[in-house]
């Protein structure tokens, strides 16, 4: 979902978020920057508008879910927020492409075959390709970060990845202009393009 449809519709949205969630709601409205809030309240619509109302609990290290219903994940950066929604865990990240210093993240972040692939052809590109990887998958098993993202290696081949360490896990890349887009899940039945609120 583009973050702009929500700054059109900021009253109506906070209130539904807040009558849905109000604990999320409260978190949200604690957040410093404008655009944090916003984008946080773009996946929250995203999720109200595909589940409801529904309780959102939190699993021990914090992975958000909904007894009995499906399995959800959010992400948001820059003007997009996604949510991605399956009958097995998942889990989506997206993240813009901006300027840093790759090289430095990259050592402290990446696989060691991942930094070798990486140094071959430093980009923002390759950086977040890999970055939105990993990530969907500390996400898809609820660990989060406290999952070191250099413990674990992904391969990219295309629009797909895989990791070996875990040879359940199915990736999936997409593209946004500026933005790198991974999904994954024990399953590798994937749209083949984003479906994107405008």
């Amino acid at each position: 979902m583009d973050i702009r449809r929500v700054a059109q519709n900021i009253r109506d949205v906070r209130s539904k978020i807040s009558a849905a969630y109000p604990k999320r709601a409260r978190r949200i409205e604690r957040l410093a920057r404008e655009e944090d809030r916003l984008r946080s309240l773009a996946a929250n619509l995203l999720l109200y508008e595909t589940l409801g109302a529904s309780e959102i609990l939190y699993g021990a290290r914090g992975k958000p879910y909904v007894t009995g219903g499906p399995h959800f994940s959010l992400s948001h950066s820059g003007d997009y927020a996604m949510l991605a929604v399956d009958d097995e865990p998942v889990g989506v990240d997206i993240e813009k492409w901006i300027e840093d210093d790759y090289l430095a993240l990259a050592r402290v972040s990446f696989h060691e075959r991942e930094r070798a692939v990486f140094e071959r052809a430093p980009s923002a590109k390759t950086f977040f390709d890999t970055w939105t990887l990993k990530e969907s998958y500390v996400k898809m098993l609820g660990t989060g970060l406290s999952t070191e993202l250099r413990s674990f290696c992904v391969k990219i081949d295309g629009d797909r990845a895989c990791t070996d360490s875990d040879v359940k896990a199915c990736f999936r890349l997409y593209r946004l202009e500026g933005y790198s887009v991974a999904l994954c899940s024990p399953h590798s039945h994937w749209p083949e393009k984003l479906n994107v609120l405008e």
